[in-house]
């Protein structure tokens, strides 16, 4: 397990308010810079003594204290301090260079960028080849004090809480382009993992599907259209990935030299 999700799960699991849940917090929406905090920080920033921060990164599976939860952040992320300018600049050479692979219209990844800057909390949920995809734009939301997190499928059931919160202006996304808005319902309500977490959501959903059909919200059903061969669909996400990260990174209210953490 990253060990990044493993802070997602505490914070996920954790009682509202505790100490727990302020530092899981506090470690997730500063997650680029944490090679660089201090324990003293983090518990002045929590409101925490430094006996209980100290803790936390002794406990939970994460042996080795503080310094330990560093070196292994190091090690989870293959570029760090990448100035956002700079990964933009990527993003667009990615898209550019894999044009033909762009399954997503140009106006519904403004559309998806707006309501992710218009959230407080923004949910991903896909299959797990995807997680790694979405990481970089996920950490630039939690820079605008936006939680964002990727849930695989397979942890959907575990993620009821994550769902029972999000209300109006909490917005969740669907990656599901293998399936059309009737395969993927029939699917989630059919599946006792899906549906009890499904049915929990009272924020906004927003879904990519590769099809449409007439029984689905057309105005929250972005259309995925990629290559006739599936293993090519990866690509499609990169590129779509890419994008909204693009998108995101021009409207966000953050100084493009400030560092962000690429997987």
């Amino acid at each position: 397990m990253y060990i990044v999700e493993h802070i997602e799960n505490l914070y996920a699991s954790a009682k509202y308010g505790s100490a727990d849940y302020e530092i899981a917090c506090f470690l997730l929406m500063n997650i680029e810079r944490l090679d660089r905090i201090t324990l003293t920080e983090i518990a002045k920033a929590t409101g925490c003594p430094k006996s209980t921060v100290s803790a936390f990164f002794s406990a939970y599976g994460l042996p080795g204290g503080f310094s330990a939860f560093q070196r292994s952040l190091q090690t989870e992320f293959g570029v760090k301090n990448l100035a956002i300018s700079r990964h933009v600049e990527m993003c667009r050479s990615l898209s550019e260079k894999m044009h033909a692979f762009r399954a997503v219209d140009e106006n519904d990844i403004k559309r998806l960028a707006a309501a992710a800057l218009n959230s407080d909390k923004f949910l991903i949920v896909g299959t797990v080849r995807y997680r790694d995809i979405f990481y970089t734009l996920i950490y630039y939301l939690r820079l605008l004090g936006i939680y964002a997190r990727y849930i695989p499928n397979s942890d959907l059931n575990t993620a009821g809480d994550l769902f029972e919160t999000a209300t109006a202006d909490k917005k969740i996304l669907f990656l599901v382009p293998s399936d059309s808005y009737t395969e993927f319902v029939y699917k989630t309500e059919s599946a006792p993992q899906f549906s009890d977490s499904y049915r929990k959501i009272r924020g906004e959903r927003y879904y990519l599907c590769r099809a449409n059909d007439p029984s689905a919200p057309k105005e929250n059903v972005f259309l995925f259209n990629p290559a006739s061969n599936p293993y090519e669909w990866i690509l499609s996400m990169m590129v779509f990935s890419a994008d909204l990260f693009t998108e995101c990174a021009s409207r966000g209210n953050i100084e493009s030299a400030r560092s962000i953490y690429v997987l």
